[in-house]
Formats: C-alpha cells, sequence, structure tokens
C-alpha cells in the first residue's frame, strides 16, 4: 500500500459551498480515521481537501494542503508529495516547522540515539498558537491509535525527546496544532525505529534520481534526473520494439506521447554514464 498512497485529507468540503469569503469551513474531520490508519501500519500522510462543486474552488474557505519543498516546480512538488512532506491547515498562510533531529515530516528513519522533536508554529499574521500537541503510537498499539506525549500551552514551539522506547519497535510521531481563533494544523508523521543502523528509507538511494510523472500519463510526460544531459530518451512497448527516441539536453524536461497507444511501456534515460529505466502506463 506505501507504493500507491501517500496521504488523506484533514478535512474535506464543503462540497456544495458557494461562498467565496475564505470562511465556510467543513464542521468534520478525519482525524481519528488518520490515527487509526496510522495504527494499522499504514505509512501516509495528511493534507486538505476542498472537495468543491463549483467554480469557487479554493475560496470557499482557507484550508490548504502545505506541501515543503525547495521551490515550486512540477518535479519538487511530485517529489515532496512522494515523501509525505506536508501538512493539512485551516490557516492558509501558516509556517509549521516538525522535525527530527534534522529530518522532516514524513521521514522514516532509524537510529541508536533516543530522539529529539522540535514543533515551531510560524504565522505572518502574528497569530499565536494556543495549544501544540506531539502524538505518539506504534502499530498495534493494545487498541490506544496514539496519544500525546508532549504539550504546550500560549507557545508557539515545543521540544520533545523520547527515552521511552523499545528497540526495534517503529514509533509514528506528528504534531498537531490549534490556534487562538480555532483553525487548526496537523503534520504528517515522522516513523523511527530505534536500535537500528541509520536509515532514511523514503529516499532509495540509486546512482541517478528520476522522476517521471504523471504516470499514467495522458498528452505530455515530464521527467527531472539528478544526473546532467544531454539524455537520449527511449520509448519501448513490452516487446522490446523502440516506439518513440528523443535527445533532450536539460536535467528537467517533457516529452509528447500523444501518438503512442494506450497500454504499458518501458522508459529509459541515458547520458553516456547511467541508464536509468521505469515503467509508464499511457492512458489517454
Amino acid at each position: 500500500y506505501d507504493s500507491a498512497i501517500v496521504g488523506m485529507p484533514l478535512r474535506s468540503g464543503l462540497a456544495n459551498s458557494t461562498d467565496t469569503s475564505y470562511g465556510d469551513y467543513s464542521t468534520g474531520n478525519y482525524f481519528n480515521y488518520y490515527k487509526k490508519l496510522l495504527y494499522q501500519g499504514y505509512h501516509l500522510g495528511i493534507g486538505y481537501d476542498h472537495d468543491n462543486h463549483y467554480t469557487n474552488f479554493g475560496r470557499s474557505n482557507g484550508g490548504r494542503l502545505v506541501i515543503l519543498a525547495p521551490s515550486l516546480t512540477r518535479a519538487n512538488l511530485y517529489s515532496a508529495m512522494k515523501q509525505m512532506h506536508f501538512y493539512g491547515s485551516d490557516d492558509p498562510n501558516v509556517k509549521v516547522d516538525f522535525s527530527m533531529n534534522g529530518s522532516i515530516m514524513g521521514s522514516i528513519i532509524g537510529g541508536n540515539s533516543f530522539p529529539t522533536f522540535q514543533v515551531v508554529h510560524n504565522d505572518p499574521d502574528g497569530e499565536q498558537a494556543d495549544t501544540i500537541k506531539i502524538w505518539k503510537g506504534y502499530k498495534g498499539s493494545g487498541g490506544l491509535w496514539a496519544w500525546i506525549a508532549k504539550s504546550t500551552v500560549n507557545n508557539n514551539t515545543l521540544l520533545y525527546s523520547d527515552n521511552s522506547l523499545v528497540q526495534g519497535q517503529e514509533y509514528y510521531y506528528f504534531a498537531e496544532i490549534r490556534q487562538k481563533d480555532g483553525q487548526w494544523i496537523v503534520t504528517s508523521p515522522i516513523w523511527y525505529t530505534y536500535g537500528m543502523n541509520t536509515f532514511v528509507s523514503e529516499v532509495k538511494k540509486e546512482q541517478n534520481q528520476l522522476l517521471v510523472f504523471p504516470n499514467p500519463v495522458r498528452e505530455t510526460l515530464y521527467f527531472s534526473s539528478s544526473e546532467k544531459g544531454p539524455f537520449r530518451v527511449i520509448i519501448k512497448d513490452m516487446t522490446g520494439r523502440i516506439v518513440l527516441e528523443e535527445f533532450v539536453s536539460e536535467d528537467k524536461s517533457s516529452l509528447s506521447i500523444s501518438a503512442l497507444n494506450n497500454g504499458m511501456y518501458i522508459l529509459s534515460l541515458e547520458n553516456g554514464k547511467v541508464c536509468t529505466t521505469r515503467k509508464l502506463c499511457v492512458d489517454h
């Protein structure tokens, strides 16, 4: 499931709201369901869904899916989503940092030391955090989906060191913030296994970090590579026949695949030093 699911919403809707003042919030939420899925062993983050059926999408309320990315490029946004570097927020411009020893929300890591978590709430409008909580849990934790490990009141920061860990057990931690006006922010988790050699499992190291999106693709395929171009891009059908071949000079580029039939293909990216392949689904 982890290869297919990266997140779920904190709130959804209102589906039929025609409001354009950013104040028509959903009264429901999926917070308990989020804790239940973590308890069942899913690795997934939490975002925000307007689910609006009208042209005022994004304006009925100020709630936002907040993505942590180095810049607003398509490649960086896809990569951040894939690694669960995001959170759900009623407040559209609040900046929340939830990290553990330099690893940000969405990280799946292990180590031989006790972890220290940091939460920083920073609102450009000057709003104060009313409460900050760090939740903790683990898969199948005796009927408790998660519990509050540390909290603070009337403070914009929170530090928490956890030295009550069982060796080899993977724990999940996430932050919950309520502002003075009642607006709500919940972060994606950090997963930590104590007593393991240090690892970061959400970043699978390979010689060439290649991001291909969207997949399935309809008309235009984008890719981003950690290697420098120029590249030879080859797409083969499942019989091994080359159906598209093109040379590109940039490490971030796009291809039109409108001439390809629907189906499964193999994409190869070569630059003379490395050759990286990905499965590709075309669905016009």
